[in-house]
């Protein structure tokens, strides 16, 4: 193998891996998730919930037992005509 080859190689390689190996850092603005941080903030109703000792809302037996049965008779069909009337009677 001739002398040329046997040096060049070594030094094409090397400097191939330097350029490979360098890692770009991204560089980031100051305010680099403000957007996400105040969009979550303004999702939240009520920032001082949880902080009040309030007993836990609860529902009497009866309302339960007759919501859950009114659940178990629902078939699933809509009443497209009460539907349309609800619609239109809540724009006015």
């Amino acid at each position: 193998m001739d002398i040329r080859y046997i040096t060049a190689v070594p030094v094409i390689l090397s400097v191939y891996l330097t350029g490979c190996s360098q890692v770009h850092q991204p560089t980031l603005s100051e305010d680099f998730g403000n957007a996400v941080r105040t969009n979550i903030a303004q999702q939240v109703i009520d920032p001082k919930a949880g902080q009040e000792d309030l007993p836990p809302a609860t529902l009497g037996g009866q309302k339960v037992e007759n919501s859950l049965e009114q659940y178990r008779k629902d078939d699933g069909k809509v009443d497209n005509e009460r539907l349309i009337t609800d619609m239109t009677s809540s724009s006015n």
